[in-house]
């Protein structure tokens, strides 16, 4: 269930410099994180779909999984936050696909395709709102894409299967590596 772990790790940039004694800094990073939190709830809340849409200039109502990266590692809301969890409720409802183990990007386009370095951000951001479920989902499907080398495809195509993008890409790895480094202490039960 959401918001059944209450020890969410606190690892944003403002919480890393004031545990490394830059108090300025810390600052700064806070202001910055009130700053983006408040512009986004302003310009990007759907009011209607209660999600944070993708972006405005142009309008785009979709829903968009960098969201996640506002909540978890950079804290610009916190994991409790009822926008933040409605908002990645609906990237979860129009973008993830289970069987495929990835997030759906570009539908009904010819390179509509499932992405795999959305998946990891996807990852991160229901990690962070205690979606014990979805995060377990996420972790088995993966596995499905995973080479025996450990590394995770940038793109598959979701009408052939086949490889799109870059064979291997760097911001997947980077994302699981913060899931795996900066990841809550919880029990298999809680999965």
């Amino acid at each position: 269930p959401q918001g059944a772990h209450p020890q969410t790790p606190r690892s944003g940039p403002g919480h890393r410099a004031a545990r490394a004694r830059e108090v300025d800094r810390a600052g700064v990073y806070r202001k910055r994180a009130e700053e983006i939190k408040a512009a986004a709830s302003i310009h990007l809340w759907n009011s209607d779909g209660q999600y944070f849409m993708s972006h405005v200039n142009p309008t785009n109502k979709d829903t968009d999984v960098a969201i996640c990266l506002g909540v978890y590692p950079f804290e610009a809301w916190e994991s409790g936050d009822r926008m933040i969890s409605m908002s990645i409720d609906a990237v979860k409802r129009e973008r993830w696909n289970e069987d495929a183990g990835g997030m759906l990007c570009l539908p009904d386009t010819p390179n509509e395709s499932f992405w795999f370095y959305h998946t990891a951000i996807f990852l991160l951001g229901v990690s962070a709102i205690n979606d014990f479920r979805t995060e377990s989902a996420i972790l088995t499907s993966l596995e499905k894409n995973i080479t025996p080398q450990g590394l995770v495809p940038e793109q598959i195509g979701s009408h052939n299967g086949h490889l799109r993008g870059g064979n291997f890409l760097a911001t997947a790895q980077a994302c699981l590596l913060l899931y795996a480094y900066f990841g809550r202490e919880s029990t298999q039960e809680e999965m």
